[in-house]
């Protein structure tokens, strides 16, 4: 390689990064905002010449580059390691807060008019203008694109790892107060004719007691998909295959002394207190329960047995910081 051809590289590159500035769901700073509005009407117009329709609106789906390491103004790093029922809307909501991304994701600051006009929407694309690649849309991506939950991993390392524990039998009566959620849901849109075609692995079709529900999962647990991965549901999975039904050592591993702080669902609180403080400012914790009001289901002696032998890991290996249930 010639030295004009190592230099005009080397140039290019610089270019780049200075009209690109890397950022990510927790690092979101003027020059990252600047970046963002030039790439999206840059592609805006490319959209336009080759569809011949520009869009009115145009969101970047956030990458989520940083891996759950998140950085503090003191130059710490800190990890949250979510657990799917556990809190986890509720600690996703402060951390874009604390973050300064709302206006990154819906439903967390007003969007523009006519956000969900149908009108407005740009299906998911890819697209690469001047060596940045990104995938934009409309409407704004959902606030879970923030950080979705994955499979433990003690890597990369932070100074701070924490989480949030809730015993076995509340994640499985809040999991089924949901599905009664999504059962009432279809039955209305069905009442309106407004059939929404749903996936063939979609369990949420018929009303099921506490005991039928807690039996099949009985029936397909010996799977063990969270071995498998959330990419590998079958056709016809049912609700084993749910990532917030799988146990919390998926997502917290198999060592409690790993983490620096533990909490429990009922210190939600405190979890706010101890966020506020690590970045030297209040955060407000946001009041989230979309099943409040549903009926509390009543778990008889022997079904409580049969939730705790399906969740037995999960007790044995953080019992000592095991919460008691609250039901």
């Amino acid at each position: 390689m010639s030295s004009f051809s190592k230099f005009f590289g080397q140039t290019s590159t610089a270019m780049r990064n200075w009209l690109w500035p890397p950022s990510s769901a927790t690092q979101y700073q003027w020059r990252h905002r600047v970046g963002d509005r030039v790439f999206l009407s840059l592609a805006k117009r490319k959209i336009e010449r080759e569809s011949g329709k520009r869009p009115r609106y145009l969101a970047l789906v956030p990458r989520t580059v940083h891996k759950g390491l998140m950085r503090l103004p003191d130059g710490r790093s800190y990890r949250w390691f979510p657990v799917l029922k556990s809190g986890f809307s509720s600690v996703t909501y402060m951390l874009i807060s604390l973050h300064g991304v709302e206006k990154r994701y819906t439903h967390m600051v007003g969007g523009p008019p006519g956000e969900h006009q149908p009108a407005n929407r740009v299906p998911p694309r890819e697209i690469c203008i001047w060596g940045r690649t990104e995938t934009v849309q409309f409407p704004r991506p959902g606030e879970y694109n923030f950080f979705w939950p994955p499979e433990f991993s003690q890597h990369p390392h932070a100074d701070i790892r924490f989480c949030i524990l809730r015993h076995p039998l509340d994640r499985f009566v809040s999991f089924y107060r949901n599905h009664i959620i999504r059962l009432e849901l279809r039955k209305r849109l069905e009442l309106r004719k407004q059939r929404r075609r749903l996936a063939p692995s979609a369990p949420h079709q018929r009303l099921l007691s506490p005991a039928a529900f807690c039996a099949e999962l009985e029936k397909d647990w010996h799977q063990l998909p969270w071995k498998q991965g959330p990419d590998k549901t079958p056709e016809r999975g049912g609700h084993v295959w749910n990532a917030h039904l799988w146990p919390q050592n998926y997502f917290l591993g198999r060592n409690a002394n790993y983490f620096t702080h533990i909490f429990s669902l009922s210190e939600l609180p405190r979890v706010a207190e101890f966020l506020s403080d690590l970045h030297k400012t209040h955060v407000k914790l946001p009041h989230i329960n979309s099943s409040n009001n549903r009926p509390m289901p009543h778990l008889s002696a022997s079904l409580r047995r049969r939730v705790e032998a399906l969740y037995k890991e999960d007790l044995e290996i953080f019992g000592r910081h095991m919460p008691p249930p609250q039901v």
